[in-house]
């Protein structure tokens, strides 16, 4: 190997001064090329996805499935190499954001905790759903199944607590992932919102605390101790150190709800996946025959929050056919801009800002009329 590299420099040096010139210049711009397209910079991108069927992931078992409400994904990458940050920047269509691994999760972290809220949502949507059914329809409910009486709505469902469903980068406490907190200093939660209360005052004066929880989706695992979670400053905000979920445990439906195989993360697509399980549990169409599209992520309680990516989100369903986006109120502002800036004064679909599943079966109620 030596001696071959010894002849090479000794031919080159004999080769013309154009000659010299045109190989530096090819191998530097080899190393530019190997540079741009493998050293990974901190960043993030968002760009315009695909819009998606609900039928494709939540499915009545001999409901009225009728397949135009959509919901919508986008897609995203950590860790771009330079020239994907080129062209992200000069695309007008996509967004680029600081990646810190620090505090930033890990894509394996992010991913698992995408795929856990994808379960929630998907769980959040069922119950908001027959819930919701119920109290529209309580005469074609019943709580328990009896095979001898005609078949009609069903519901069995119990709420089990918080699922803690990733850990930020800082915390080193006692809490683990997939842990479910049942109690607090000994009183049973039955919501976030009644735990972040109660918590409130602990982050506070940061004071020991005891919680109850269940490891490993096992009730024989439950166990209790004391922890002193600080909370986690970021961006003018304070946090809890992990993210939790209210964890609701369906133990029977009819009709059933079959749940496909996640092809995607994330719980943006909850509140159409409600809406489309709504709309199969009637022998009617309550969209009034609308091609439907929407983002927002649901919790138990039928509230619609705050999703990433809503630009991206516009953009795609730009380029279908639909009649009408619903977005989360607290998106609304920002999707309305990217709105007008497609359709300059023209004719889009109807974009409606909600903050409840209520406020969307609403929409369709007043159309009724």
């Amino acid at each position: 190997m030596i001696s071959y590299f010894k002849n090479f420099f000794s031919s080159f040096k004999e080769r013309k001064l154009s000659f010299k010139i045109s190989f530096v210049l090819l191998i530097l711009l080899w190393i530019f090329i190997m540079v741009i397209t493998l050293v990974p910079l901190n960043y993030e991108m968002t760009t315009p996805g695909v819009y998606t069927k609900t039928t494709n992931d939540v499915y009545v078992v001999n409901g009225n499935n009728r397949g135009n409400v959509y919901t919508l994904g986008v897609y995203g990458k950590r860790k771009l190499t330079i020239l994907e940050s080129w062209l992200v920047k000069i695309d007008p269509k996509s967004d680029l954001e600081p990646y810190d691994p620090k505090t930033d999760m890990s894509d394996k972290e992010f991913n698992r905790f995408g795929t856990i809220s994808h379960s929630i949502s998907n769980i959040n949507a069922i119950y908001v759903a027959f819930n919701t059914f119920k109290e529209k329809n309580p005469n074609q409910f019943k709580t328990h199944y009896n095979p001898y009486l005609p078949p009609e709505k069903v519901l069995d469902a119990e709420y089990k607590g918080l699922l803690v469903s990733a850990l930020r980068k800082e915390y080193t406490g006692a809490i683990k992932t997939d842990d479910i907190i049942t109690h607090l200093n000994g009183e049973l939660i039955t919501s976030f919102e009644q735990f972040l209360e109660k918590i409130r005052l602990h982050l506070k004066t940061n004071d020991n605390y005891k919680v109850t929880v269940i490891r490993n989706y096992n009730k024989e695992n439950e166990t209790s101790f004391e922890v002193t979670d600080m909370p986690v400053a970021k961006d003018d905000q304070r946090y809890l150190p992990y993210y939790l979920e209210d964890y609701i445990r369906l133990y029977r439906l009819e009709p059933l709800v079959l749940i496909s195989q996640a092809s995607s993360i994330g719980s943006s697509g909850g509140a159409m996946k409600a809406l489309a399980i709504y709309d199969a549990l009637h022998y009617q169409s309550i969209t009034l025959g609308l091609n439907v599209v929407g983002t927002g992520t649901i919790d138990m309680h039928g509230n619609i929050h705050k999703i990433g990516g809503i630009r991206q989100k516009i953009i795609t369903a730009s380029d279908g056919d639909f009649d009408v986006f619903f977005v989360p109120k607290a998106n609304y502002d920002e999707a309305k801009a990217e709105y007008d800036k497609i359709y300059e004064g023209k004719v889009g679909f109807d974009l409606v800002a909600v903050e409840t599943f209520s406020d969307i079966l609403e929409y369709f109620e007043a159309g009724e009329e």
